[in-house]
């Protein structure tokens, strides 16, 4: 029945958004050599471009399509989607089922919500060579060979989201601090009441077995509220009468830390209105007390969706100048548990070997290369056909642990593509169009685990996946050119490129492993498979200087900016460049 169960999860994720694993567009700099060839009329002659060019591009957002979002939100969504699936997730999210239970970790339910932003910079060294056979056909090879270093930046950590993926830890939701209420200045605090249910008495047992707060505690007359075994809500004749109120609860909408002052002194305290038995939601900003015994509430302990809005803060006595007892006992007991707990939702990842630093990579990217036919209706118009490959020169990531990281190619993947271009040049007008579609190669690659029934991605140990991929990219591309005279062109040129990837196919090596629970598990390619599907619309504009000597040598030099304006699962890429060109 749980295989059964498992299988069902792992089917049902196909409905869910997960994000693309090669998020990033094609290099706009990659595609200059396919417009700096010229057709002559010499007879046998040959013409060989080189060219260099850098580059520099960035992106922190990601754009989807209409059906996932409105336009607004489109333009405003983390790039921790197309990392993770998800702009914000808790760490159980990741796990099976997403039902991960450690007591030792109360924070496996708090929000994790990343930052993060990616700078691409690099150069790319190419060569063309040509070679004329006739009035109408020539044949020719290109290569291309990029320098990059790649930068993903993790931003995450802000306040109120303090842990290093963005995660709420106990530095935002078990806050300690100083106050001044009255005259009296206390050690006061603010601990939200989701947090307070997941701890216990103690990090070890049998304490580790007694929670830390109980709505209906038999060990005690009339069963009352307690926590740390301190009575929140004891009878109203209860001696001292100071701590028949010891804490209040104060309310925050979304959860955040509310407004200071947090503590009010007891006669403020034990004159607010009660909270009702089931806990009915309070208004931003508004305080409650737990009514005195017998009040019952078990209700309220059960509708654990309130709880995420409600803070625990103290009760002054303001005739000693201390917060009273039983709300120091809770107090202390906090800050001893966090000696001993996790006190981050990111940390149940970091000890299983997660590293979710900053992370640059810097080297050679992977090799292009072409071969090509191109039949010449004039001296400036022809048709080409190409069949290329890119081999893996650049590597793969040796480490899916360090999550930051990324290839500086294709992760190991040979590629096979084939494609064409047309090219017509008027006086003062050239139009080109060309498209490319390519075979990403299978090869094996270490990615992390992805649980059946889980909906995060990228959060898990290391697993071994068979994957592959293929996809198509095209650009339509004006170049206006007024004359000048025989030997000087400058162009003004206007692309667009539009590049669509289909989904990744994965095939895990391994039908189950352990996760960071300790847990035996089954995988789910789904998880990493679905909505892997990229597709982006970008434009380019360009700046171009050509000096050319008739039938022999030219240089020229060349400046452009591109920007992705539209696509699904894809970032908002914006890339500078530069180049220059000699032709032989």
């Amino acid at each position: 029945m749980k295989k059964r169960i498992l299988l069902l999860a792992c089917f049902f994720t196909h409905i869910f958004h997960i994000d693309a694993r090669e998020f990033r567009t094609p290099i706009t700099l990659a595609k200059h050599p396919t417009h700096n060839a010229w057709c002559t009329n010499e007879d046998r002659s040959s013409t060989w471009v080189l060219w260099t060019g850098g580059y520099f591009r960035k992106a922190s957002k990601v754009l989807m399509d209409d059906s996932e979002c409105s336009s607004s939100e489109c333009e405003s969504v983390s790039l921790a989607q197309i990392i993770f699936g998800a702009t914000e997730f808790s760490a159980q999210d990741a796990f099976p089922n997403k039902t991960a239970i450690d007591p030792l970790n109360p924070f496996l339910q708090t929000t994790i919500s990343p930052r993060l932003k990616y700078i691409d910079r690099g150069f790319i060294m190419g060569l063309d060579i040509t070679k004329n056979y006739s009035d109408e056909w020539r044949f020719g090879v290109r290569f291309q060979l990029p320098y990059r270093k790649f930068t993903m930046e993790n931003r995450s950590s802000r306040p109120g989201n303090s842990g290093i993926l963005g995660g709420q830890d106990a530095r935002d939701l078990l806050v300690f601090i100083d106050e001044t209420i009255g005259n009296s200045t206390v050690k006061s605090f603010a601990f939200r009441l989701d947090i307070l249910d997941q701890l216990h008495a103690d990090c070890k047992q049998p304490g580790l077995s007694v929670p830390f707060v109980n709505y209906a505690n038999i060990s005690f007359p009339n069963n009352p509220v307690t926590m740390s075994n301190q009575n929140i809500n004891p009878p109203n004749n209860y001696i001292p009468a100071s701590e028949r109120t010891p804490v209040t609860l104060l309310n925050s909408t979304n959860g955040t830390l509310p407004l200071l002052p947090f503590a009010l002194t007891v006669a403020a305290a034990q004159a607010l209105p009660c909270l009702s038995n089931n806990g009915t939601p309070l208004a931003d900003g508004q305080r409650e007390r737990f009514c005195p015994s017998p009040s019952n509430y078990t209700s309220f302990g059960a509708n654990t969706a309130l709880h995420s809005q409600v803070w625990v803060v103290p009760t002054v006595d303001t005739t000693q100048g201390i917060i009273v007892a039983p709300a120091a006992i809770i107090r202390d007991n906090v800050k001893q548990l966090l000696t001993c707990i996790q006190t981050s939702p990111e940390e149940i990842f970091e000890k299983c070997g997660l590293n979710f630093c900053s992370q640059t990579r810097s080297g050679l990217g992977d090799l292009d290369s072409e071969l090509y036919a191109q039949w010449c209706f004039t001296e400036h118009t022809y048709l080409e056909f190409l069949l290329g490959a890119r081999f893996p020169i650049a590597g793969s990531i040796h480490n899916s642990d360090v999550i930051f990281s990324e290839s500086l190619g294709n992760n190991g993947h040979t590629e096979i593509r084939v494609g064409a271009h047309a090219h017509v040049s008027l006086p003062a007008m050239t139009f080109s169009a060309d498209g490319a579609y390519s075979w990403v190669l299978k090869s094996q690659e270490r990615v992390p685990a992805a649980f059946a029934g889980a909906s995060i991605k990228n959060l898990g140990p290391e697993a071994h996946a068979d994957i592959w991929w293929n996809y198509y990219v095209t650009h339509l591309e004006v170049r206006l050119h007024p004359p000048i005279n025989d030997y000087h062109k400058l162009e003004y040129v206007f692309g667009y490129e539009f590049y669509k990837k289909d989904k990744d196919h994965i095939e895990f090596c391994e039908n189950q492993l352990t996760d960071c629970l300790g847990n035996l598990s089954d995988l789910c390619a789904p998880v990493l498979e679905q909505n892997t599907a990229v597709n982006s619309h970008k434009i380019y504009i360009e700046l171009d200087y050509r000096y050319t000597q008739p039938n022999s040598y030219g240089f020229g030099v060349f400046g452009g900016f591109s920007r992705v304006m539209r696509g699904n699962n894809v970032p908002k890429e914006q890339e500078w460049y530069f180049g220059i060109h000699l032709r032989m």
